[in-house]
């Protein structure tokens, strides 16, 4: 639902989906402090979701709906694909309901 309100309140001429100053891609430190604000004001702090929690969900469930294991290594930008196939190999079944998976 927060996804929907920001991509219907977010500048279109915009090439990222979310963006620094500039046009440019939000940093990995700048990114992830955001996030861990947000854990924390949602209260989500003892449940350890991390930014990689967030990558793999998302990894799994492009896999889920069918993305192709070489597709899939690109957008992650796995140099190996025996990295991209770990996501693949740590699913059962469907990937649980949560938005976030927590990564061991």
């Amino acid at each position: 639902m927060v996804l929907k309100l920001w991509l219907r309140r977010r500048d279109q001429n915009q090439e990222f989906v979310f963006y620094g100053r500039g046009n440019k891609p939000v940093c990995y430190s700048t990114g992830r402090s955001r996030f861990v604000k947000y854990i924390q004001k949602a209260g989500l702090e003892p449940k350890g979701y991390t930014v990689h929690c967030l990558r793999h969900t998302f990894a799994s469930e492009l896999l889920n709906a069918g993305m192709r294991l070489e597709c899939l290594q690109q957008l992650l930008g796995h140099q190996d694909i025996e990295v991209t196939r770990r996501y693949a190999g740590s699913r059962t079944g469907p990937v649980r309901k949560s938005i976030f998976v927590p990564w061991p």
